[in-house]
C-alpha cells in the first residue's frame, strides 16, 4: 500500500546512479567526478527539503539494512 506522506529513497549510491543516468539522458556531461557529485548533492538536498516542506516522512532503504 502506497503512502502519499512518505518520500521513499533508495540507498544513497543508487539515488546518485539514477540521477546521473537521467542527467546523461538529458545530455548533461560533467568534466570531473567532483562536479557530478556537487550537482547530485544539490539535487538530493533540494529533494529532502521539498519532502520536509510537504510534510512527508523520508524513509530510506538504508534504515532497513
Amino acid at each position: 500500500m502506497e503512502n502519499d506522506n512518505v518520500e521513499y529513497l533508495r540507498k544513497y549510491g543508487e539515488e546518485m546512479e539514477q540521477f546521473l543516468d537521467i542527467q546523461f539522458e538529458k545530455g548533461v556531461r560533467y568534466t570531473n567526478s567532483a562536479e557530478a557529485y556537487e550537482d547530485f548533492k544539490n539535487y538530493y538536498d533540494k529533494r529532502l527539503k521539498a519532502a520536509g516542506q510537504a510534510g512527508k516522512r523520508v524513509v530510506s532503504e538504508e534504515s532497513f539494512s
